[in-house]
Parts: structure tokens; C-alpha cells; sequence
């Protein structure tokens, strides 16, 4: 039901409410959170920039939804980035201080696959972002223009529901 509801809302987002930057921006936030270990500090930090930044919030929810799932997928090659990074013979300095910092450990950096599938997601991120900026552009020019001349969507925006809906959800 959630789920659902994060849907709506987002649709409503993508049809009227936000920005195509602030749309995209959220969602490859979302993405990162996504496509990473859910429990690693680096996701607690990309949360809270989902937060403080200006770009949509529910954007962020659903990709971190959508992204979770392509994560698991992309894990085998995100091993096989992370073994390689953390078994390179010239960072091996710079892993063991990292390892030796108070705070740093708790990003789970060590594990390979906490390590591969931040990286992937970071290089990832800005074409996401773009991308997904001109999906939404293209989305509300072509997809929901046609849509908006149906007589159906003229019915059901017209009906007495849908416009005690609009009142009390604004």
C-alpha cells in the first residue's frame, strides 16, 4: 500500500509539482542509496542530502525502491570493481589509514561489495541524472500532453470525486 501511495504521489509530482532537476536530482540520490548496501554509513549521508538539497524527496523514495532491485542484480560486478580497488598494490597504504580513522570503518569500505557498488553508483549518478532530467522533460511534453486530451481524463477531472479529492489533498 505504500508503495502505492509513494506512485500516486509521485505521478502527481511528474505531472504538475516539481521541477525536471529536482525530479531527476532526487532519483539519483535515491539511485545511489539504491544501488549501494543499505546499511553503510554513506547511505545515511545521501539521505540526508535527499533531505537538505532541493530536489524531490518522493523522486528519491521510489528510485531507492526501483534501484534496490537493480543493485542486487549489478552485484556480482560490483565484487568484482571492489576486490579489484581494495587489492590494488597502490592503495593499500591509503586502505589500511583509512581503516586506522575513527569513523571511516563504519562506512564498510573493506567489503567488496559495499566498496564496488558505491563507486558504480557515484560514476553513475550524473548520466542518471541527465537522463532522467530529459525522460521527464520528454514525458510531460509528448506522454502527458496526449494524455490530457482524452475525453476520459476530462471526465474524471470533472467529476465531483475527483474535484473533493483535489481540495483536500492541496
Amino acid at each position: 500500500m505504500l508503495a502505492l501511495k509513494f506512485l500516486i504521489k509521485f505521478l502527481g509530482i511528474l505531472n504538475r509539482d516539481a521541477t525536471p532537476k529536482a525530479i531527476a536530482g532526487g532519483m539519483a540520490l535515491g539511485f545511489i542509496i539504491g544501488m549501494t548496501p543499505f546499511t553503510s554509513l554513506h547511505n545515511l549521508i545521501v539521505l540526508g542530502l535527499l533531505i537538505v538539497l532541493r530536489v524531490n524527496f518522493t523522486s528519491g523514495m521510489l528510485a531507492w525502491g526501483v534501484f534496490s532491485g537493480v543493485g542486487y542484480l549489478l552485484d556480482p560486478l560490483s565484487n568484482k570493481i571492489g576486490y579489484w580497488l581494495l587489492t590494488l598494490p597502490g592503495l593499500k597504504a591509503t586502505w589500511t589509514g583509512m581503516y586506522n580513522t575513527p569513523v571511516i570503518p563504519w562506512t564498510k569500505f573493506n567489503n567488496t561489495l559495499t566498496l564496488g557498488s558505491l563507486v558504480l553508483s557515484v560514476l553513475l549518478a550524473l548520466p542518471v541524472y541527465f537522463i532522467l532530467k530529459w525522460a521527464v522533460v520528454q514525458y510531460r511534453v509528448k506522454v502527458m500532453a496526449v494524455i490530457m486530451k482524452w475525453k476520459i481524463v476530462h471526465l474524471i477531472m470533472g467529476s465531483r470525486l475527483f474535484l473533493t479529492y483535489q481540495r483536500f489533498a492541496g
